[in-house]
């Protein structure tokens, strides 16, 4: 059994014709998933400079308290004492300000729970600060510092990862 299709003249060039624009619906087609695809790509990349800069502004508001610390123990003025305390609050604003957008990234549990102990390794060393400016105990300096110094050590590593 032979099936021939015969068509008229002005059906050939209309299939003619068609050809094309389905050719060029499925380009339009493969090119708009490219654009979405490159869109979300631009998404995540503002996202990580975002998390980049606040990483940036937590690691210079850590640099800041130890310098406002060392400097009020220095000096032992009031002021000094105020900005060490506005330092410190700076830090716990920042670090909560980078907790949530790492929650919101939905960043690998592991690398969240890297930065909560961060954080409370920050906390700790912040305490022996102050106990060590309390204190006036060259020796809590020393572990205060250590603390700090190993803490910063850590967010830079987990910076890097990001």
């Amino acid at each position: 059994m032979e099936f021939k299709l015969k068509l008229k003249f002005s059906q050939q060039v209309l299939v003619l014709l068609c050809i094309p624009v389905i050719f060029q619906f499925i380009f339009v087609g493969l090119l708009w998933n490219n654009l979405v695809g490159l869109e979300q790509c631009y998404k995540r990349e503002r996202n990580v400079s975002d998390i980049l800069g606040d990483v940036s502004r937590f690691i210079t508001q850590l640099m800041t308290s130890a310098g406002s610390q060392v400097i009020f123990q220095v000096s032992r003025e009031k002021k000094d004492f105020q900005n060490f305390e506005n330092t410190i609050e700076a830090i716990d604003i920042q670090s909560k300000t980078l907790a949530s957008k790492l929650e919101a990234q939905k960043m690998i549990g592991a690398e969240s729970r890297e930065f909560s102990r961060i954080c409370q390794m920050l906390r700790r060393s912040i305490e022996k600060g102050r106990q060590a400016v309390d204190s006036q105990d060259r020796v809590d300096a020393m572990v205060a510092y250590m603390h700090l110094r190993k803490a910063i050590a850590k967010n830079m590593v987990m910076s890097k990862q990001v």
